[in-house]
């Protein structure tokens, strides 16, 4: 199971960088269209890029640690079961 958990993190850690682009990339194109229909005539802004990325990039960090959570959950025959945390 150890090895199991360690090539799924080593999988999320070689699609990171293309999950990443194409997530970038859909905000930014969402971004455009909403900042072309608002009422904003300037450009945009970099603040909201920036930490639209940065979300971005905090919630697959954090999908990979909830992923990494259950599948060693599962490795614990005491907590395996229950509902414990």
């Amino acid at each position: 199971m150890a090895l199991g958990i360690g090539a799924v993190v080593i999988l999320f850690f070689s699609v990171l960088p293309v999950l990443t682009v194409v997530l970038v990339y859909v905000f930014v194109t969402i971004y455009a269209i909403a900042k072309a229909f608002g009422a904003g005539g300037h450009g945009p802004n970099p603040a909201t890029i920036l930490v639209g990325v940065a979300l971005i990039i905090g919630a697959l960090t954090t999908l990979l640690c909830v992923g990494v959570e259950r599948l060693g959950r599962s490795m614990d025959p005491r907590r395996r079961g229950s509902g414990q945390t």
